[in-house]
């Protein structure tokens, strides 16, 4: 269901063509850049995610896919932990609800967290890691770490000031 071996370009390419323009080179503006980029970024996300459906049902879906997937490595599971309590997901008074409200609560926290992760700002990183994960059947701690950084750094500009 998720095509490890695709290969994600749009950051790589947005990145070069930003030191172009800031370099003086002519050709392009920042926001065909921009333009340009979130197009391949959308048409990537929807690539690796190997599914012919509507695409929120197919990116939805396959977000579903890796966060199973990838609740297999202690490590991420850690990682998902440790933003959720950056956030202060888990402080909510949970006294008084039940296991299964308490698993649903966990279960959309962690959905948030992945659409983070699948964020164009983020989804670069987040594609090694699942590719890691899948072909390896593991993630590199300083990986992991850049992951995190990405998605607070992410999740935090989110925030109303």
């Amino acid at each position: 269901m998720y095509k490890t071996d695709f290969k994600v370009k749009y950051y790589q390419i947005e990145t070069e063509l930003l030191e172009k323009v800031n370099s003086g080179e002519d050709g392009y503006t920042k926001d065909d850049i921009f333009i340009v980029c979130e197009k391949l970024y959308r048409d990537e996300l929807s690539s690796v995610f190997d599914d012919e459906g509507p695409l929120d049902a197919t990116i939805n879906n396959g977000i579903e896919h890796v966060l199973e997937l990838m609740g297999k490595n202690d490590d991420f599971v850690s990682l998902m932990n440790e933003i959720s309590d950056f956030f202060m997901f888990d402080k909510s008074d949970q006294s008084s609800s039940t296991v299964e409200e308490i698993q649903n609560y966990k279960y959309n926290v962690n959905f948030i967290i992945m659409l983070a992760a699948f964020s164009f700002q983020v989804f670069h990183i987040m594609h090694k890691c699942v590719c890691s994960q899948l072909t390896k059947n593991e993630i590199s701690h300083e990986l992991l770490d850049v992951l995190k950084e990405c998605i607070i750094k992410y999740m935090s500009s989110k925030l109303p000031e």
